[in-house]
């Protein structure tokens, strides 16, 4: 860990030990992992446990408990769904506070609905990554080293996930040349640097866990590490400037990128590729830009 994190985690346990909402906090992320561990880039990733979790949505004047403060905001996770207050420091130390109900960690390991194992199996995956308790008021989070675990690699998808994939990729390759011929460039910039690229990220995932079983982390996290090399070499070219004729040349080259990744995947995965329409789709690009990229 950090000096600035040691300091920071120091102030917020002196903090929290003068509030009785507060009931305990995990430290999580690079602070607390010894794979891929902190450097001086790194934030701060507290769980904090409190019995109202309103008042600490509500206002953030309390994170100026930790130092002084340049701006603190609300975000909500987009792989969890709880809501986080972050903070960015005079330090330039950032900071995310997750605010959670204080039972909701301890309840782990006795529920058995749906939606708490679904919960159980993220908590797991983020605690396998390494976790340190910095607060335990009520000693109920002794037990969550038992489920932590080992983060898995990605699922591998059926056959008919597969093509759902590289169907929806294709279709948006035809959609964003129809949008770019229209003359609407955010939409076409938006598609080809957003939406295609999510449908190439998922194969990408897939690509290497039908190889090796390798670790992909989250979102995009240490995606220069464990991504085929060649996808990282192609990705140079496959981003847009806000310009049509760029915008055409970055679909080109997303979709040759996508053109040689996917088929791979499949072989690997042993399915079926959609050869016909993919050719047909490609064809059909071509035509409307060469009317856009003009």
């Amino acid at each position: 860990m950090t000096d600035l994190a040691e300091a920071l985690i120091s102030r917020f346990t002196a903090w929290a030990n003068t509030r009785g909402d507060i009931r305990g906090a995990l430290l999580i992320g690079s602070q607390a992992r010894t794979d891929v561990p902190a450097d001086e880039w790194s934030d701060v990733d507290l769980l904090v446990l409190t019995t109202d979790v309103p008042a600490l949505l509500r206002s953030g004047d309390w994170v100026a408990a930790m130092g002084p403060v340049v701006l603190t905001f609300l975000e909500s996770t987009i792989a969890t769904g709880i809501t986080e207050r972050r903070a960015l420091y005079e330090t330039g130390l950032e900071a995310d506070y997750a605010i959670l109900p204080a039972d909701i960690l301890a309840n782990l390991a006795n529920d058995s609905d749906q939606q708490s194992q679904t919960l159980r199996a993220l908590v797991a995956s983020i605690l396998g990554r390494g976790f340190r308790i910095v607060l335990d008021k009520d000693s109920r989070l002794q037990g969550l080293a038992a489920i932590a675990a080992t983060p898995a690699p990605p699922a591998l998808p059926d056959a008919a996930r597969f093509a759902n994939e590289v169907r929806d990729f294709w279709f948006h390759a035809h959609w964003t040349a129809r949008k770019l011929r229209r003359g609407e460039v955010m939409m076409a910039k938006s598609c080809c640097d957003g939406g295609m690229k999510g449908n190439l990220l998922t194969v990408a995932r897939w690509h290497v866990a039908a190889a090796n079983g390798a670790d992909t982390w989250h979102q995009v996290r240490f995606f220069e590490q464990w991504a085929d090399p060649r996808l990282v070499r192609d990705l140079a070219t496959c981003f847009a400037h806000y310009e049509p004729a760029d915008i055409a040349r970055a679909l080109r080259a997303t979709m040759q990128t996508f053109d040689w990744l996917a088929p791979e995947t499949a072989e690997r995965l042993k399915v079926e590729y959609p050869d016909d329409a993919v050719r047909w789709v490609k064809a059909r690009v071509d035509e409307t830009l060469g009317v856009a990229a003009s």
